[in-house]
């Protein structure tokens, strides 16, 4: 680990980051990238990537934050509590901490840094911290984080004349019918009728 920290601090790699928290050194990283293949048959020539599907990216960060994060030359140690605010941050991104009102935050994106790819759009899907009787005033944990995926989309407006008759009246806009007066229950209509009946001579 030691070994690791160093290199990381010397620029043999780019530290890693999740958002804004800047970690102190990335024990493990792991990258998948997948696709979705269609099970069905492709038919000779056709265009194989009308077929796959491109999956989110995933990554999965063992990362590691002290309250003494690694100085060169000598620089002074800011006495900011690290451990504290990574926590907190890490639990803000997951939403799993609670703001002013009581309520768990919404998780957002970020931008998270790697030793091998910069990736946009991710969220944490698991966070998991270990604590035992070595970890100290230090925090350890594991982050799984997902690409979020964006489509875009268009409205786009029809001109009449390119509407199909047949499906024409699905497409007419809602038209103010006014107040509508509710019909009265059939048990109510059939009392009615009944007590007229009886009072009409002949009246069944």
């Amino acid at each position: 680990m030691a070994l690791s920290m160093i290199f990381s601090a010397l620029g043999g790699k780019r530290k890693g980051k999740i958002g804004e928290l800047e970690l102190d050194v990335t024990l493990t990283e792991k990258h998948e990238f997948s696709n979705e293949i269609t099970s069905f048959p492709v038919e000779a020539g056709a265009e194989i990537a009308d077929h796959v599907i491109q999956a989110p990216s995933r990554i999965t960060i063992q990362g590691f934050v002290t309250n003494t994060p690694v100085k060169l030359f000598g620089g002074a140690l800011d006495p900011t509590d690290y451990v504290q605010t990574a926590l907190e941050t890490l639990l803000t991104l997951a939403g799993h901490i609670k703001g002013d009102e009581g309520l768990y935050t919404t998780p957002e994106p970020v931008t998270v840094v790697t030793g091998l790819n910069v990736y946009s759009n991710m969220m944490i899907t698991s966070l998991t911290i270990p604590r035992d009787r070595t970890t100290g005033q230090a925090l350890e944990f594991t982050a799984e984080l997902v690409e979020v995926i964006y489509a875009d989309s268009e409205t786009v407006s029809i001109p009449a004349d390119n509407v199909d008759p047949a499906s024409a009246d699905l497409a007419q806009s809602a038209q103010d019918a006014g107040q509508q007066v509710p019909a009265p229950p059939a048990a109510e209509v059939q009392t009615q009728t009944s007590i007229l009946a009886n009072l009409i001579p002949g009246g069944n």
